[in-house]
């Protein structure tokens, strides 16, 4: 049996940036099922990069299918993960079965806003001296890049610790996630990675996207 296998739909794929959107998804509940579903559409909505959609296996077979329909309906590529979730290596899957010259590695608890991609792009040509780029996102509070205060705008802002919602990387930099971590001490890894290389990273003010569960109350 192999590791994972890609189901395409029938719908033309988005003909734009060389870009592509790893989005790992499991869904056990209504509500990640729906946070998904928002997720996944307003991120192909969004960008005209290419959006993968990287679906483990669901205690709800019924959830796994319908949203599988969602991909295939609209455009948007699948890999069917069959192992225990582990972001790391559903982002470095994603990385070894893509390739476009960037790669964002998000998250289905995020509503993505138009252009955030392009708009990262257009910035780092113009200051190719980061290694990585993330958006910036809106908490509840409603302050911008994690509570610092800052007026959405085209700028990049450093940061030593690039984790609001998407990480944003160019292929040729090769970056691989460590394996060893499965879920979000994978943002420590990566801070100590580009301290320890002295690598630059940075939120771009002019790319928004916000997670789900912060910035939506009951």
């Amino acid at each position: 049996m192999p590791k994972w296998r890609i189901t395409t739909g029938t719908q033309r794929f988005n003909m734009g940036l060389d870009a592509d959107v790893i989005i790992p998804v499991t869904t056990s509940t209504d509500q990640t099922y729906i946070m998904a579903v928002v997720a996944l559409r307003t991120c192909q909505a969004s960008t005209s990069a290419r959006v993968w959609a990287v679906i483990n296996n669901s205690p709800d077979s019924t959830l796994r299918k319908r949203l599988v329909q969602q991909c295939l309906m609209l455009g948007i590529r699948v890999i069917h993960w069959p192992h225990p979730f582990s972001l790391t290596k559903i982002f470095n899957c994603g990385f070894d079965n893509t390739k476009g010259e960037y790669i964002a590695f998000g998250t289905s608890d995020v509503i993505y806003y138009a252009n955030w991609f392009e708009n990262i792009i257009e910035l780092w040509k113009e200051h190719p001296e980061y290694y990585c780029l993330v958006n910036y996102s809106f908490d509840d509070l409603l302050n911008p890049c994690t509570k610092m205060h800052l007026q959405p705008e085209r700028r990049i802002v450093d940061t030593g610790n690039p984790s609001s919602g998407v990480t944003i990387f160019r292929r040729d930099n090769c970056f691989r996630w460590d394996e060893k971590f499965t879920l979000w001490e994978m943002d420590a890894d990566l801070t100590y990675y580009l301290r320890d290389h002295k690598l630059k990273a940075g939120y771009c003010l002019n790319a928004r996207c916000d997670h789900l569960v912060s910035c939506v109350k009951d």
